[in-house]
């Protein structure tokens, strides 16, 4: 790392850091100031912040999560860095802004800067990934790349699970589900620890995890029935019993595949009837529930194995759904601003740390601060460019009011800051005009105010010092190597068969 530095912040967290040049980052282990806590690190993908805490007919929809919200660090509103996948992990594991890392929009990969999981891999430790979603698959090798790109770098290992589509579910007419469900995650996870990380154990090096669950991503429903979880919530939601296998059959064919697969939510608003609005809650709810169940069965398997204590565990999103509040059903759908409301970029974040005391954080916090949250746990210093830092300030005073501005987007033409007052807006640059809210007084968003000028040069002085930052660190947006993802995913251009009918069981093409 370059030599020391200083900061003063701008507004709503920015920092210009003085004196400190362009960084290189070899992966150097360091034997000597080797720690020895575990770190794993999940994301459930478009899960809803407001899960944590839920109870619909009597029941906890996520009573694990709730507890280890107790008994650990609860960040009650926090947000993501983007809104839909690709660039919000990027900024999870960089801690830095999309405008930093470049991967705005489907066409890029995360370039050569430092990653959570290159920043553990320089300390020694065992680095690995277990994921199932086609977004984050590892770039292929590029001769004319000097170093390893994409979201693998970084990682001693990088799995890929994906399910496969039974003859079962051909029989069904089921077309959901390719990717695999947390169940089988964890047990990847714990396949690789004792397989791969076993030298790594025995030499007494801990291992940093990145665990990345799609059960709470459209279309939610299970391959087969879960039990205790498939129906808890039908009664709850639609007034009236019914078995799990019953209720399993309707989300199959009636829930999702006629009110999600075969309706344009992209190009068009949805008119749910109430019925289809009360079986998408339930169904959503339960793919809750299922990923709360697997969080509780992976910590079980750490406690058992005598190495829970020194594991830490973060528990996030990568953005949340929308369920119609704002005339739309799930994320990513071209706008105005569709995909930048609360329920969209508002996610859980909680935190298991040994020695940490208990808190309920309120003030407004980005869980693109984990990694500047890990380098302060380690006693190392900030990146010097950087406009994102620990979350431990919160967590230190969980009463007082955020200090910070929120940022967040879904792509460079559409974003949203958050003044620490709550006073937001929606900015659309290609079809405007921007919409602005209180979400102190206006959670919902519900009631746009007049047009405000501080609140839009916030957002602008954020856009302008990450840019700077970037061009002071020479970063450069690389483009993937996934030919699907460079835009023609769109409209189903160069996919293969099975590409093309994952991407569409998954609502991102038609």
């Amino acid at each position: 790392m370059a030599g020391k530095f200083t900061r003063r912040r701008l507004i709503g967290g920015a920092a210009l850091a003085l004196g400190a040049g362009a960084v290189g980052f070899p992966f150097v282990l360091r034997r000597s100031r080797k720690p020895r806590e575990n770190v794993i690190l999940i994301i459930a993908d478009a899960m809803r912040a407001e899960k944590i805490g839920k109870i619909v007919g009597g029941a906890e929809v996520t009573p694990f999560l709730n507890r280890m919200a107790a008994e650990g660090l609860h960040f009650a509103n926090a947000y993501v860095a983007a809104s839909w996948t690709k660039p919000s992990v990027a900024s999870i594991l960089t801690g830095q802004h999309a405008m930093y890392h470049g991967v705005t929009m489907g066409a890029y990969t995360l370039p050569h800067i430092p990653t959570i999981q290159g920043y553990f891999a320089d300390k020694g430790y065992f680095t690995f990934a277990v994921q199932t979603n086609n977004f984050l698959y590892p770039e292929l090798k590029r001769a004319r790349d000097k170093a390893e790109t994409g979201f693998s770098r970084g990682f001693s290992l990088y799995v890929t699970r994906n399910r496969r589509r039974t003859d079962e579910d051909a029989k069904r007419g089921q077309k959901l589900r390719f990717y695999a469900p947390a169940a089988q995650i964890n047990e990847t996870f714990f396949k690789v620890l004792d397989r791969d990380g076993l030298l790594f154990q025995e030499a007494h090096y801990p291992f940093f995890a990145y665990l990345h669950y799609m059960d709470t991503h459209q279309p939610w429903v299970p391959a087969a029935p879960v039990d205790g979880i498939t129906g808890k919530f039908y009664e709850g939601h639609m007034g009236e019993k019914k078995p799990a296998a019953d209720a399993f059959e309707e989300y199959s064919r009636e829930g999702v595949s006629n009110v999600l697969l075969n309706a344009d939510g992209r190009s068009r608003n949805l008119d749910p009837s109430p019925r289809d609005r009360s079986l998408i809650e339930a169904i959503n709810d339960e793919a809750a529930a299922y990923v709360d169940l697997c969080v509780g069965q992976l910590t079980e398997e750490l406690r058992r194995r005598g190495i829970l204590d020194n594991t830490t565990i973060i528990f996030t999103a990568d953005h949340g759904d929308e369920l119609w509040e704002h005339g739309r059903l799930c994320h990513g759908k071209k706008g105005p601003g569709k995909q930048l409301y609360e329920e969209v970029v508002r996610v859980p974040l909680v935190i298991r740390r040994t020695g940490v005391p208990a808190a309920k954080v309120s003030a407004r916090v980005s869980n693109a601060s984990i990694f500047a949250t890990v380098r302060e746990w380690f006693g190392d210093e900030d990146l010097p460019h950087t406009t994102l830092f620990s979350l431990m300030t919160g967590a230190a005073k969980p009463s007082e009011p955020t200090r910070e501005t929120i940022y967040t987007m879904f792509d460079p033409s559409e974003r949203k800051a958050i003044l620490p007052d709550g006073r937001d807006v929606i900015s659309v640059l290609e079809s405007g005009p921007d919409a602005y809210y209180n979400i102190a007084t206006d959670p919902g968003e519900e009631k746009p105010l007049a047009a405000d000028r501080e609140v839009i040069e916030a957002l602008w002085k954020i856009e302008a010092i990450t840019k700077e930052f970037a061009k002071l660190d020479n970063v450069k947006p690389l483009v993937t190597t996934h030919e699907w993802q460079l835009g023609g995913f769109v409209n189903g251009n160069n996919l293969t068969p099975e590409q093309r009918e994952e991407l569409r069981a998954l609502g991102y093409i038609n």
